[in-house]
C-alpha cells in the first residue's frame, strides 16, 4: 500500500512483500480517524476442527495466546489474561464479548485493550488456512508493537498445533527483538516473558 493523495485514505504496508520476507509476515492499515487493522494469514497442515479448537477453547488458547474464559455464543462474555508481565509485574487483562461467531469459521473477540480480534477459518489442501486480523486504536510505535507481538503469537498458535515443545523463556526474547527489528518497533513491549503451558502461578 501507498499512500493516497493528499492524505485522505488508508494507509499501510504489506511486510510479507519486502525482500527476503513470506506469506507469514503481517500487514497493516490505517484508516482515516487513526484506527489500524493488522492482517496476517497461515496455512497449517491440520484440520479446520482442530485450529478452531485452538483459537476458541479456553484450556488451549493458553498454550500459545492467554490464559481465557470464554462463553463461546453469539454475545457472550471473554476474557483474556496475557501470561506476560511488564517491568511492575502487571499482566494485561482484556475483557470482552463475542460480537460474531459461525461455529468452525468465524470467531470475532472485541475486547479492551486489543480491540477486535478476527479469526476465519478455511479449508485449504486437507489443511487449514487461517486469517487474522486485529483492529485497534494506537500510535504508530503500538501498532508495530503488535505487529511484531501478533506475529510471535501466531508462531507460537503454530507450535502448538504441531505439539512443539518450544520452551518460551528461552526462545521469545530473541525471536521478539527480530520481529521488533522487522516491524520497525522501538523494543519489547514485555518483560520476564515465560512459556505459556506454565500455569503453576494461576
Amino acid at each position: 500500500m501507498n499512500t493516497p493523495a493528499h492524505g485522505t485514505g488508508p494507509v499501510g504496508h504489506d511486510f510479507a512483500q519486502a525482500p527476503g520476507r513470506g506469506p507469514d509476515y503481517g500487514r497493516y492499515e490505517t484508516r482515516p480517524g487513526g484506527v489500524h487493522v493488522l492482517g496476517y494469514e497461515r496455512s497449517f497442515e491440520h484440520p479446520v476442527e482442530r485450529v478452531w479448537a485452538a483459537v476458541t477453547d479456553p484450556e488451549l488458547m493458553g498454550d500459545w495466546l492467554a490464559e481465557a474464559e470464554v462463553d463461546l455464543q453469539e454475545g457472550g462474555t471473554v476474557e483474556l489474561r496475557w501470561l506476560d508481565t511488564d517491568s511492575e509485574g502487571r499482566h494485561t487483562v482484556a475483557t470482552g464479548r463475542i460480537t460474531a461467531l459461525v461455529p468452525q469459521r468465524l470467531v470475532e473477540y472485541t475486547v479492551s485493550v486489543h480491540g477486535v480480534l478476527r479469526f476465519e477459518l478455511r479449508p485449504e489442501d486437507g489443511g487449514t488456512r487461517l486469517n487474522f486480523t486485529c483492529e485497534m486504536p494506537g500510535s504508530d510505535s503500538y501498532l508495530r508493537e503488535r505487529l511484531a507481538g501478533w506475529h510471535m503469537h501466531l508462531d507460537l498458535l503454530a507450535d502448538a498445533l504441531g505439539g512443539g515443545t518450544t520452551k518460551r523463556a528461552h526462545w521469545f526474547p530473541q525471536r521478539l527483538q527480530k520481529l521488533f527489528e522487522v516491524y520497525g518497533a522501538a523494543g519489547p513491549a514485555f518483560e520476564h516473558p515465560r512459556d505459556p503451558r506454565d500455569r503453576r502461578d494461576r
